[in-house]
This record gives structure tokens, sequence and C-alpha cells, in this order.
């Protein structure tokens, strides 16, 4: 039996963590790794960006390698 691929934050996947066993976490689709950054930038509205506006805009960034993806 053929185990399903998942996928979370801006479609990077979901795998058994070796530093939580028994629990599932983001990994890096580049390197694989789990140690990762997430922050979210803010939105743009009146005043410009900050907390709070809509449509925020969030990052996850693999501490390994450095990829990034914005969505």
């Amino acid at each position: 039996m053929s185990e399903i691929e998942k996928f979370g934050a801006a479609g990077w996947p979901i795998k058994p963590s070796t530093i939580f066993p028994g629990e599932e976490t983001l990994h890096c689709p580049k390197c694989d790794s789990e140690r990762l950054s997430m922050v979210s930038l803010g939105g743009f509205g009146p005043g410009g960006w900050r907390q709070g506006n809509p449509n925020p805009v969030h990052q996850i960034e693999c501490n390994q390698c450095g990829n990034r993806t914005t969505y």
C-alpha cells in the first residue's frame, strides 16, 4: 500500500517528524529539513503595511538551506 503525500502551508510537504516522534510536520521541499521559520508580514491597507490589515502576506523559510516561499 502506497502512502498518500500530504501538503501544508504554501504546498510544502508534511512528513513524519524526526524531532518529535509520532508527530507530523512541514518539511522543506528542497532539502527535506524540518527546521523552518514561519512569519506573517502583515497586510496592506490605510497607512501602509501592518499587522491586522486585510490580505496578509505570509512567509515560510528553511533554516537549513534558505529556501523560501511567500504566499
